[in-house]
């Protein structure tokens, strides 16, 4: 088997993707062999991250599979505005010196604020006095 017949591995979405704290992120991957692979077909994939608090990242994820989901909770434990970086690497089952590998940055970004103004709709005069009772708004982010 020449270099060039060795398998490709992508990782759907861009190169950089954003992903918001208050939902999981899913990410799969896609391998592809060229027509002139004549081995066995059988890819042991694994799943990383390198970068800030990237251990808390993958906390209880299943690291093996050509799917990786990571759940809201282990987001919104690393924080808003964290850049990490997310690797997969597939090698084959019959032979692990052969391998190829893909990856991408996640930036983790805040989900938008659910703000609730009680009182509903009011008129109010130019000289009048309004007070605004937004008490129930609720941060997604905020810990709980």
């Amino acid at each position: 088997r020449s270099p060039s017949a060795v398998p490709s591995l992508a990782i759907s979405g861009g190169a950089i993707q954003s992903v918001r704290l208050t939902s999981d992120a899913s990410f799969k991957a896609r391998v592809e062999f060229s027509s002139c692979w004549t081995g066995s077909r059988n890819m042991e994939l694994s799943w990383s991250a390198a970068g800030p608090l990237s251990e808390t990242l993958l906390d209880g994820v299943k690291l093996s599979s050509s799917a990786l989901t990571i759940p809201a909770a282990n987001l919104k434990a690393v924080g808003p505005g964290q850049l990490v970086s997310l690797s997969l690497r597939g090698a084959m089952a019959d032979d692990a010196s052969i391998f190829t590998e893909a990856s991408i940055d996640i930036l983790t970004v805040p989900g938008p604020l659910r703000a609730l103004i009680s009182g509903g709709d009011r008129t109010v005069p130019a000289s009048g006095t309004l007070l605004i009772d937004s008490s129930e708004s609720i941060d997604p982010d905020a810990p709980d």
